[in-house]
C-alpha cells in the first residue's frame, strides 16, 4: 500500500478531494490507518472489497493528476499551431499552383541557376571587391567614409550586395515569358480538345438523325410491335392477377360464410338452451306455487278446525258452569269405615 503523501508527490498534485467510493482523502491512504479503520459493509453493494476500494481511490488521484487543465491546454495549443501552419502551407502551395507561380526546376532552369551562381562568385573575387573589403576592415574603427560627392560608401556597398543577390531582370523576363507560353499552350490544347469533342458530338448526332430518318418506318413498326407485345403481356398478366384475386376473394367470402354459419348455429343452440332453462324454471316455479297453495289451504283448514274445537269446548265449559241440561255431575258424599290397625 502506498502512502497518500507519496502518491501526491508522484502525481504532482495537492488534491484533497474525497473519494466517491471509499469516502477517504489521499492523506488517509496509509496501511496502518486502513487496518485500523472499521470495515464499511455498505461498499459491498458495489462488489468491492476494502483493497479494491483503495485501489480505485488511487486511480482517481492519478486521473486527476493527468488531467490538469493547464497542461492539457498547452499541449493542445502547440498541436493546433502545428496543424494550422501545415494547413496554411498547403493552401499557399495549391494557390500558387493554380496561379502558375510555382516554377518547376527543369534542366534549363538548373543551368541558368549555375550561371548566375558563377557570375556572383566571379564578382565577389574581383580585385575591386577585395579592395573594398580591405577598406571596410580598416574603416571599422573610424567614422563612416564618404566619397567625393558626400555619399556614404557603406550604403553604396550594401546596395551592391543587394544587386548581387537580386535576380537579373532578363532571366526573370525569360522565365515569365516561358510560363506565359506554357499557359497559352495549355489553353490552346484545352480549346482544341473542347472543339474536337463538340464537333464529334455534332457529327454523331447528324449520323444518328440520318439513320433514324432512313429507318423511321422500320423503327415505327418495331415500336408498334413491341408496344403490342407489351400490351398483350400486360393484359395476360392483369387477367391472371384478376383471376387470382377473384379466387382469393371468393375463398375469403366462403370461409367467412362458413364461419358465420357456425356462429349462427352456436347462437341458436345457446338460445334453445336458454329457452329450455327458462321453461324448466317456470315449471318449477309453478309446481312450487301449487305446493304453496296446497299448504296454505291445509293451514286454513286446520285453522278453521281449531277455531271450531275451541268454540265447542268453550260452549261446553259454559254449560258446565251454568249447569244447563243437568250437565254438571251430582256430588255424592260417603263415609268409609276405618279399619283398625
Amino acid at each position: 500500500m502506498v502512502d497518500g503523501k507519496v502518491a501526491q508527490v508522484l502525481a504532482d498534485t495537492p488534491s484533497a478531494s474525497t473519494s466517491t467510493i471509499c469516502g477517504a482523502t489521499p492523506r488517509q491512504i496509509n496501511l496502518t490507518k486502513v487496518s485500523a479503520m472499521p470495515e464499511n459493509k455498505s461498499s459491498y453493494q458495489y462488489g468491492l472489497s476494502i483493497l479494491h476500494a483503495w485501489i480505485q481511490c488511487m486511480k482517481m488521484i492519478l486521473h486527476i493528476s493527468y488531467n490538469l487543465s493547464f497542461q492539457t491546454w498547452s499541449a493542445n495549443r502547440q498541436e493546433k499551431k502545428r496543424k494550422k501552419k501545415e494547413k496554411k502551407i498547403l493552401v499557399q502551395k495549391r494557390f500558387y499552383e493554380q496561379l502558375g507561380l510555382i516554377i518547376n526546376n527543369s534542366k534549363q532552369d538548373r543551368e541558368r541557376e549555375k550561371e548566375r551562381h558563377k557570375r556572383s562568385r566571379h564578382r565577389s573575387r574581383s580585385p575591386g571587391r577585395k579592395k573594398w573589403r580591405y577598406s571596410k576592415s580598416r574603416s571599422r574603427t573610424r567614422s563612416p567614409s564618404v566619397d567625393k560627392f558626400g555619399r556614404s560608401k557603406q550604403r553604396r556597398d550594401k546596395l551592391e550586395e543587394d544587386d548581387d543577390t537580386r535576380v537579373e531582370p532578363g532571366v526573370r523576363t525569360e522565365e515569365m515569358e516561358r510560363q506565359r507560353k506554357i499557359r497559352a499552350t495549355e489553353m490552346q490544347n484545352k480549346f482544341i480538345e473542347e472543339e474536337t469533342q463538340r464537333r464529334i458530338e455534332d457529327i454523331v448526332m447528324k449520323r444518328v438523325e440520318e439513320e433514324l430518318a432512313k429507318r423511321k418506318i422500320d423503327v415505327d413498326e418495331e415500336v408498334m410491335r413491341k408496344v403490342e407485345e407489351a400490351k398483350k403481356h400486360v393484359e395476360h398478366h392483369l387477367e391472371g392477377e384478376y383471376e387470382r384475386r377473384t379466387k382469393e376473394i371468393a375463398e375469403q367470402f366462403k370461409g367467412k360464410e362458413e364461419q358465420l354459419k357456425a356462429e349462427i348455429e352456436r347462437l341458436k343452440k345457446e338460445v334453445e338452451n336458454a329457452y329450455e332453462k327458462v321453461r324448466d324454471s317456470e315449471r318449477k316455479l309453478a309446481e312450487e306455487r301449487l305446493a304453496m297453495l296446497e299448504r296454505q289451504r291445509e293451514l286454513e283448514e286446520d285453522k278453521r278446525q281449531l277455531e271450531y274445537n275451541f268454540l265447542k269446548n268453550e260452549k261446553k265449559a259454559q254449560e258446565l258452569i251454568l249447569n244447563k241440561k243437568n250437565s254438571r255431575p251430582k256430588l255424592k258424599f260417603e263415609l268409609k269405615p276405618m279399619i283398625p290397625k
